[in-house]
């Protein structure tokens, strides 16, 4: 009943957004954002094996990158046992400078026997329909596979992005010889009301609960949670269930 801390090696870059998971003794952290000012994104991918904590030399070792593009907010999980474990990496996004980010469907599995990553097929439920963009989700791995709750499927996210791309232009055109600052001002102000607006009536998140087949690499819906779902929240175990926080 008391909290406790132990310190690990810092890692060798800063991160944000990132994704991990555990197998066997190692943790693996992956993506991430690496940079607010200019923003910058990885692909890196670092493990720290906990067994090797107090020993000289204990530190985050970086193995091959994931095959991918860079990217923030991924899904991540560790499944399967012995040899068949792998580190599962799906979805994110990459933001892009002057122009939408790209929302991302892809997957890829780590395997860490071979120290090689694999590529997956889009998260696509029951291997049909539109891929699924899933950045933000909450994930709880098992020996089979992942569940997946919630995530930011873009819908909205895309729309806001769109009028804080047009608002960054239109001011930009405000400070051009001879521009009509008035007219430019109103067109900001009607796209700044509009980003409200979806604040005001912003329904949540996805509430659907994913599962993750980890031998047949195959997505099924498993259900919906009974309240708006989450983002870029931890699942934590305790005793026999697992509690996502807030």
């Amino acid at each position: 009943r008391r909290v406790t801390r132990t310190a690990l090696p810092a890692l060798p870059v800063p991160l944000a957004f990132a994704g991990g998971g555990q197998i066997g003794s190692t943790i693996y952290v992956v993506g991430g954002q690496v940079a607010v000012k200019s923003p910058r994104f990885s692909a890196r991918l670092f493990a720290l094996d906990l067994a090797e904590l107090g020993r000289p030399g204990a530190a985050w070792r970086e193995l091959p990158a994931l095959p991918g593009p860079a990217r923030m907010l991924p899904v991540v999980g560790a499944a399967g046992r012995g040899d068949a474990a792998r580190l599962f990496v799906f979805s994110g996004r990459l933001p892009r400078a002057g122009q939408p980010a790209q929302l991302l469907t892809d997957g890829y599995a780590y395997d860490p026997a071979r120290a090689t990553w694999s590529k997956l097929g889009d998260v696509r439920i029951d291997g049909r329909g539109d891929a699924l963009c899933l950045m933000g989700a909450t994930v709880v791995p098992d020996d089979a596979g992942l569940w997946v709750f919630g995530g930011d499927r873009g819908g909205l996210f895309a729309q806001l992005e769109a009028a804080d791309l047009e608002v960054e232009a239109l001011r930009a055109k405000q400070k051009e010889a001879g521009a009509d600052v008035p007219a430019l001002q109103a067109r900001i102000d009607a796209r700044l009301r509009g980003k409200i607006a979806i604040y005001d009536t912003h329904p949540g998140f996805s509430d659907e609960v994913l599962r993750f087949d980890a031998t047949t690499a195959a997505w099924t819906r498993a259900g919906r949670m009974p309240v708006t779902g989450p983002v870029t929240t931890q699942a934590v175990p305790w005793g026999e269930a697992w509690i996502i926080p807030s």
